[in-house]
């Protein structure tokens, strides 16, 4: 693992990179989004936070990143959300990165709230997250909860309302490590929660696998969603772009998918998915920002940084929920 780590993956990194193959930023983008009676307000999405790949531009990527963020969002409110794998360099044993060895990953995370007052962040665990949690005693994982919320990480273990009642946002457990978590009951409150509430809803599940088993059991449940709700999603990492390689993309992409523990057929890749029952919700996926193997992202594989823009009319925006 280590020769991989060290010497295979640089090496194939270079030779792509020199022909200009690779996707080395983090593309920090706005898109635009309706939701009936929701303006105003942004949503910043740091998905899949794997700092410690073979990257040697990582401090400038993430400065530029925050700059371009700060840009988006102005002077606008803003929630930050996270639907994880924690800073992990993702080694065998699962071993956390502390982020008192990072100074350049806190030098971002501060920055996200060097406008005004500090922005929690709030995040669900990821398959990383769950295995890594796995490995360390009481004592270790209690100390890096601790460390975590002094960065102003939150995690969402019931559901939150935020911006005033217009969001309220829920967590699912991820579900390549905790399948088992994704019952009849779980699903049941999950859908009870969500229609309840009369602004928009956003469900942070990690591995959109998990989205695919929600659909499956309410079907079978007989239950539907009523009200604007966006199921926000990471892990896939945009199947570093393979599925876009003419000829071979669709073996490679099913080699990915092995890779992070992902069903085949799973359609939720990257970017926004409406559902095909004519329920007011959506699936969006991010490619998210770590660079955790990623010298293999080519094409439109590259990793990204969205900035969810809530907007007063539906003809002005990109993604349009309950409609």
């Amino acid at each position: 693992m280590a020769f991989v780590r060290n010497v295979a993956f640089p090496a194939v990194w270079k030779a792509l990179s020199g022909c200009h193959l690779t996707q080395e930023g983090i593309r920090t983008h706005e898109i635009k989004i309706y939701a009936d009676g929701v303006a105003n307000l942004t949503a910043d999405i740091l998905a899949d936070l794997h700092i410690g790949g073979v990257h040697r531009n990582l401090n400038q990527v993430l400065r530029e990143s925050q700059t371009r963020a700060n840009k988006i969002i102005g002077s606008t409110p803003c929630i930050v959300l996270n639907p994880w794998d924690r800073m992990t360099l993702g080694s065998q044993n699962h071993e956390p990165t502390w982020f008192d060895s990072l100074r350049n990953l806190g030098d971002f995370l501060y920055g996200i709230g060097q406008q005004w007052e500090w922005r929690l962040i709030w995040w669900v665990e990821g398959n990383h997250d769950r295995r890594m949690d796995e490995k360390l005693g009481p004592k270790k994982l209690r100390a890096l909860r601790e460390n975590m919320e002094s960065f102003g990480f939150r995690q969402i273990l019931q559901p939150e309302e935020l911006a005033g009642g217009r969001v309220k946002i829920h967590g699912m457990p991820c579900y390549n490590t905790q399948k088992e978590l994704y019952t009849p009951e779980a699903v049941k409150e999950l859908i009870w929660n969500i229609n309840k509430h009369s602004g928009v809803n956003i469900v942070m599940v990690h591995n959109p696998d998990g989205v695919r088993q929600i659909e499956a059991m309410k079907t079978q449940l007989g239950l539907r969603i009523n009200v604007p709700t966006l199921f926000l999603c990471g892990h896939t990492h945009g199947l570093l772009g393979f599925q876009d390689i003419p000829l071979v993309g669709k073996k490679l992409a099913n080699g990915a998918r092995k890779w992070i523990d992902m069903q085949n057929d799973t359609p939720y890749i990257s970017g926004y998915y409406p559902a095909t029952t004519g329920e007011p919700y959506g699936i969006f996926v991010s490619q998210g920002m770590g660079d955790q193997a990623d010298i293999f992202r080519i094409w439109k594989g590259g990793r990204e940084r969205p900035i969810l823009r809530f907007v007063e009319k539906k003809e002005d925006s990109d993604i349009a929920l309950g409609s």
